[in-house]
């Protein structure tokens, strides 16, 4: 391009839900034009065959798109691709958002605000959950912690997110990928941010005003879906631990032992404690009963997870069943 402003990647990866994708495109293509920056939308699309045309049919030039396939399945092939697009293109900074969710319409303007005033080489954004009335009565609407704006990020996830490109171009810092121990085992967003902390200090910072949003709406609103969640998550939390260890960046076998006794000791009381006032109190205020005995299996599914990884046994997780995002 003769275009001499830096370059903004906006990058989606993708993988059979053109319906959501389009939704996203579109929050997207709200967006005012930023003075200072061209930006350009990739879109990896994490298919055996590549099918997201018809979720771009229509849709006018206002960002420049470029579609790319990648065959390879799962969520950290397609993010590595995404980098290693961006470096094509050029990008100074790549911003990724998950293909299920959709944005806020300052949210491009918030970020760039961000690039600027931060300094930071990552800026986490929240993904705020949207509930419909079809929500478990066992489940609370919850959302995640938002940090004030940089300080370190409660969450650590790719849901919404920015890079310099001194995290991933090689030409100008560490070329940081995702690892693909991860693939099919989810969490490699947060064993991702954990590494380039533990690894090379590069800390992120929290963005608390690019917001973007995700349903939590039929199969999400389920208990079924939120116990999956919460094993997945607890399960893969130890095992980027035990990672860590054995490459030598954080932790040692006694001091990862010393974790799990502890937290299965919380996990067992919050267990026993909430299925306890649950069940005492059912009769009579049903609801909040409800929500604690739901609070109560959603800690027996952390218990879960710590037998599992004691077992040596993993999960998929939904990305690896048809999910990239």
């Amino acid at each position: 391009t003769d275009d001499p402003r830096p370059c903004i990647v906006i990058a989606v990866c993708t993988r059979g839900r053109n319906t959501p994708l389009r939704r996203l495109i579109i929050s997207i293509w709200l967006q005012p034009l930023p003075d200072d920056y061209r930006v350009v939308l990739l879109i990896v699309d994490n298919n055996d065959v590549s099918s997201v045309d018809t979720a771009l049919d229509g849709l006018s030039d206002h960002f420049p798109i470029c579609v790319v396939h990648e065959p390879r399945t799962g969520l950290v092939y397609a993010r590595n691709r995404a980098f290693d697009e961006a470096v094509a293109l050029g990008a100074l900074w790549l911003i990724g958002v998950d293909d299920d969710e959709w944005v806020a319409t300052n949210w491009l303007e918030e970020m760039v605000s961000g690039f600027e005033r931060l300094g930071q080489q990552i800026i986490i954004a929240p993904t705020r959950f949207v509930y419909d009335d079809d929500l478990s009565p066992y489940l609370r609407q919850a959302q995640f912690p938002v940090r004030e704006k940089g300080h370190r990020p409660a969450v650590a996830a790719c849901g919404n997110f920015a890079l310099h490109r001194c995290v991933f171009d090689p030409a100008h810092g560490p070329a940081l990928r995702f690892d693909t121990y991860f693939n099919e085992r989810g969490a490699e967003d947060t064993e991702f941010f954990r590494r380039a902390e533990r690894q090379h200090d590069i800390v992120a910072a929290a963005l608390p005003s690019a917001l973007a949003y995700e349903d939590r709406s039929g199969p999400r609103a389920t208990l079924g879906y939120a116990l999956h969640s919460t094993l997945r998550a607890q399960l893969t939390w130890f095992q980027i631990a035990q990672r860590h260890r054995q490459m030598g960046l954080y932790g040692s076998r006694w001091r990862n032992a010393v974790l799990i006794l502890r937290r299965t000791k919380t996990m067992s009381l919050r267990t026993v404690s909430s299925a306890v006032w649950g069940l005492a109190n059912y009769p009579i205020r049903r609801a909040k009963a409800q929500r604690n005995l739901g609070r109560a299996m959603l800690s027996a599914a952390r218990l879960c997870a710590i037998v599992l990884f004691v077992a040596g046994m993993s999960i998929k997780p939904y990305s690896a069943r048809g999910k990239s995002g």
